[in-house]
């Protein structure tokens, strides 16, 4: 619209055409940019899978490697077979370290267990005479025990080694806590540890009896170390068994780490307490005080349990009314 002499003049145009071509030019452009995107993401995705097959295949090959596999061939010459060829070599070098942890325990077993069984013969015939005085009939009773106790550690050291699960057996477990007592019967009365069998005559298990003594046998060293003097109670609990002491209990902190190799925050604890002279966790052997320090019963009794498919788990209380430990030892 415009003002003239002659009077306003208008003028009247259609958009209408102008506006349809903006929108088609906006419409070119998205689809520009929404192809140029795919493009984009196909070649960077197909760049990437050019860069990491490689090493996609060595990943494939080396997780499904564990020991006793046979090694992995090495059938290219690039970054990810020279990885291949590393990893193989150190494939190798554990191989060979297994194989001698092995031999190691395995000759050992073999070459003490001979002179074990002539001390423990020796000690029983001696033991059969009937000159034999009381005292001394008791010392050599310590000393069978003594020779059953390194048998049963050298078959600890066997069962871990092989991390293989033994024969499976119908055992009553009843007996089979007795016969795990047995060696262990003169630590705990000297400690002040009294064990009150309540597992059922008729209660049968098929499983490796040995296992079963491993982890009792910890079980109990791990009461006569950190409970005594209490009561370690035995019950059969579902397809298992709990084992309960009424001792000091377990502080809530150290819980998470009992069945940790050379954890032993309790029984230090308790010695810088300031524990009297004459506590049995004082007053035992130069050997008892050492395995203490080790912290290695219950982290033994755990491997052997994870070798077995057994589950071993703790809970505890320190109330002054309530203090226990229980460890609930499930087959299934």
């Amino acid at each position: 619209m415009t003002d003239s002499p002659s009077g306003r003049v208008f003028v009247r145009y259609d958009a209408t055409d102008n506006e349809e071509r903006v929108y088609e030019f906006g419409a070119i452009l998205l689809g520009l940019w929404l192809a140029c995107s795919l493009a984009g993401f196909w070649l960077s995705r197909s760049v990437a899978g050019l860069i990491l097959r490689p090493m996609m295949e060595v990943t494939d090959r080396v997780s499904g490697w564990a020991p006793g596999a046979p090694a992995i061939k090495v059938d290219r010459d690039d970054e990810a077979g020279r990885l291949i060829e590393a990893f193989s070599r150190v494939q190798d070098r554990v191989e060979q370290s297994i194989a001698q942890e092995r031999e190691f325990s395995a000759n050992l077993s073999h070459e003490v267990r001979t002179p074990l069984t002539s001390i423990r013969t020796d000690a029983e015939m001696a033991a059969l005479d009937a000159a034999v005085s009381p005292p001394l009939r008791d010392r050599l009773a310590r000393i069978m025990q003594n020779v059953d106790e390194i048998g049963s550690t050298l078959e600890t050291a066997r069962a871990i080694s092989s991390a293989e699960a033994g024969p499976r057996t119908q055992v009553v477990l009843a007996e089979c806590l007795d016969d795990a007592w047995s060696g262990l019967n003169e630590r705990g009365q000297r400690a002040g540890l009294v064990l009150v069998n309540e597992l059922p005559p008729t209660a049968v298990a098929e499983l490796d009896r040995y296992g079963l003594l491993i982890v009792l046998r910890n079980l109990i060293r791990n009461a006569i170390d950190h409970a005594a003097p209490a009561t370690l109670r035995v019950t059969a609990q579902g397809s298992g068994l709990v084992v309960t002491d009424d001792g000091p209990g377990i502080a809530a902190p150290d819980l998470p780490f009992v069945f940790e190799r050379y954890y032993r925050g309790r029984w230090k604890d308790r010695m810088e307490a300031g524990a009297p002279e004459d506590h049995p966790l004082k007053a035992g052997t130069t050997s008892d005080a050492a395995a203490r320090e080790r912290g290695l019963g219950l982290a033994i009794a755990k491997r052997v349990c994870d070798t077995q498919g057994w589950t071993l788990t703790v809970t505890s209380s320190t109330d002054s009314d309530r203090h226990h430990t229980s460890f609930f030892l499930q087959f299934a």
